[in-house]
């Protein structure tokens, strides 16, 4: 479970900015189906059920359908710790020229949990025989691969009949800072700007410091002041 006040992140492209103008103005962040999310693996497992048919699916490359049917009634909301991980800034903000939202929990997100790194698959007979509990489970698991994106996620089921939560509700205040790539435009990087000055978000430039393996951040307005001052120097000097 989460500790109150730690900081949780979420990379976005700008070419999704009708997402990222939606967390920012409306303080919420959409929460997408399993089958939506980007690793195929998602919620696999040795499916021992234990009833007549099981055994059929696992030679096909297929869910067993009733098990496929509950994974997909669950959505998850994938964060990670790491601000400044160059790997993700390439892969979840398309080469810096994207985002990345901080977020403090001060009660949103009490339910994020680590997710579970491994090379071996969960076996369903250790859950029970509850296709849910087997779901969930799985869905708390990746594959060793992932390790260096250090993900909490947040797990949730549509109940029968009831509302389909698509988005978490955020507490005022838990979005403390956008980070924007420094090869965002930089028209959009004043636009953003003063869309999270509305709302009293600060905003940062994250960029690359060739001297060092990590980016690095700067406020905006100290970013773009820098950068003036050094295309100012390369224009004397040229």
């Amino acid at each position: 479970i989460m500790e109150i006040g730690r900081r949780l992140y979420k990379y976005k492209s700008v070419e999704k900015m009708d997402q990222i103008i939606d967390i920012v103005e409306k303080q919420r962040i959409y929460m997408p189906k399993v089958s939506q999310l980007n690793d195929p693996l998602e919620g696999v497992c040795n499916m021992n059920f234990g009833f007549a048919g099981c055994s059929y699916y696992h030679d096909t490359g297929t869910l067993h359908p009733h098990y496929s049917s509950v994974l997909n009634s669950y959505r998850v909301l994938a964060l990670t710790t790491k601000k400044d991980s160059v790997v993700m800034w390439i892969h979840y903000a398309v080469q810096f020229d994207g985002i990345c939202i901080e977020f403090e929990d001060r009660g949103s997100f009490t339910d994020a949990v680590p997710v579970i790194y491994t090379d071996y698959l969960l076996d369903s007979r250790t859950c029970g025989d509850s296709f849910d509990r087997v779901a969930y489970n799985s869905l708390r698991r990746k594959s060793s691969e992932w390790s260096y994106e250090d993900e909490y996620r947040i797990i949730s089921k549509t109940a029968v009949g009831g509302e389909d939560k698509e988005y978490l509700e955020l507490l005022p205040g838990e979005i403390k800072c956008v980070y924007i790539g420094y090869r965002v435009d930089n028209k959009l990087k004043l636009y953003l700007n003063q869309l999270c000055n509305d709302k009293k978000i600060e905003t940062k430039v994250m960029f690359v410091n060739p001297y060092k393996y990590t980016p690095e951040a700067l406020p905006l307005m100290q970013y773009l002041e820098n950068f003036r001052e050094y295309d100012g120097e390369m224009n004397r000097c040229s």
